[in-house]
């Protein structure tokens, strides 16, 4: 290698094999069968969700290890091998947490350098083959989460590090039909809850004007449908008729046939005679025995020292009828520029979201975002959740609106 006449000539005959090696590295990464190729008007949640850069990173390592590792060499040229940084962590420091914390400063620097790579290697394999876009996509509809501006998104698409903005518009509105045809398919199940409140969002003006509104803040209301678990099953919510017809609102029935209500003490007993006490032990009621599990679990976790000690005899709390746990199914609603803290706020956000879950009352006339084509939900109760000011509201809108006709225009 460093003879005067055929150092320059091995040099150059080893860069052009090196060249061609790493080129065919390429190829091979980016072809289709390697699962990176992503079509923007095909996006689907899935993809998003299953998408990870330590993945692709694991799977980059093992199809061409010589160009990671050169990539690892070139990112960092002018460090210390990794060879020595270990041998570093391996010295006494003064500090006890020293060492730990230096270690950690290792771990986070190879986490960045793992991130370039993939960077790297994504642009190198999307040059290579323009359908190799995964990343790209993916770091584009962060980019459009994040409200990023058009002209930093193109400049960066520019780049290769993302696709470019009609892609992500592409994108995202697959996203869109696909959300679209998710929330149909559960809320026609009727087997779902809506849970929606209100947010805020400040927008503030980047040049105050004098005829603007100093206000900035925008009052919108977000939602969601969740599944019914535990066995629910349509026919048990088959019961709206029956509950108007009972119902103290319903101004078609007499008072006299309508139950009275009862006292807050009544409701106490009624709940606590499903389960009634049973005789135990140590004369405690089942109340008095958690009071006293939780005084020892206190002790134990946020008490003296000595306390942790009887940790393994604390156990659980004594369980009555255990509802099983299960994984809740949800998917976001759309959320509405609607102002969800007044009963007029509410009185909009309740069909709308009806509306996107694909049930209401198909006689009624409403413009839909993308097709009317609901399913009867008026033999149905449909349940929804919200805070305590979401529940006053709603039931002040059901004694405003109780004189109505159809179960829909009740609701």
């Amino acid at each position: 290698m460093n003879h005067p006449q055929t150092a320059e000539f091995t040099l150059g005959w080893a860069h052009d094999n090196i060249k061609l090696k790493y080129s065919r590295l390429v190829r091979t990464l980016a072809d289709k069968d390697n699962g990176w190729h992503f079509s923007a008007g095909n996006t689907s949640a899935t993809q998003l969700e299953k998408f990870r850069i330590e993945d692709m990173a694991k799977k980059m390592k093992t199809m061409a290890p010589e160009l990671w590792d050169l990539l690892g060499m070139l990112l960092s040229a002018n460090r210390r091998s990794d060879k020595e940084a270990d041998d570093a962590m391996d010295v006494d420091l003064p500090e006890g947490n020293a060492k730990l914390q230096a270690r950690k400063l290792v771990e986070r620097r190879e986490a960045l350098i793992r991130i370039k790579k993939v960077v790297l290697l994504s642009v190198m394999m999307q040059s290579t083959n323009s359908k190799c876009n995964a990343f790209e996509s993916v770091f584009g509809i962060f980019l459009h989460a994040a409200n990023t501006p058009f002209k930093v998104i193109e400049t960066l698409a520019h780049m290769g590090i993302t696709i470019s903005a009609d892609a992500i518009d592409n994108a995202v509105r697959s996203l869109s039909r696909e959300t679209y045809h998710t929330l149909r398919a559960m809320g026609q199940t009727l087997l779902v809850g809506y849970a929606y409140d209100k947010f805020d969002i400040n927008f503030p003006s980047v040049v105050p004007v004098v005829e603007k509104s100093t206000n900035t803040l925008t009052h919108l209301t977000s939602g969601g449908l969740i599944f019914l678990e535990h066995g629910v099953k349509a026919d048990d919510l088959r019961c709206s008729e029956e509950l108007w017809s009972k119902s103290p609102l319903n101004p078609a029935l007499y008072p006299t046939t309508i139950s009275p209500s009862h006292t807050m003490l009544q409701l106490e007993r009624h709940l606590e005679d499903i389960h009634p006490e049973t005789a135990h032990p140590s004369n405690l009621t089942r109340r008095e025995r958690f009071n006293s599990w939780l005084f020892r679990s206190d002790l134990v976790k946020y008490g003296p020292s000595y306390f942790s000690d009887f940790s393994a005899m604390l156990g659980k709390p004594e369980m009555v009828e255990q509802i099983p746990v299960v994984k809740m199914r949800w998917a976001p609603a759309r959320s509405l520029d609607i102002k969800q803290s007044t009963v007029d706020g509410n009185i909009q956000a309740i069909p709308e979201f009806l509306e996107q879950g694909g049930v209401g009352d198909p006689t009624e006339k409403i413009e839909g975002l993308w097709e009317r084509n609901v399913l009867s939900m008026i033999p149905y109760v449909i349940l929804f959740h919200g805070d305590l000011g979401t529940g006053e509201r709603i039931a002040s809108l059901l004694e405003r609106r109780s004189i109505e006709a159809t179960p829909w225009r009740r609701y």
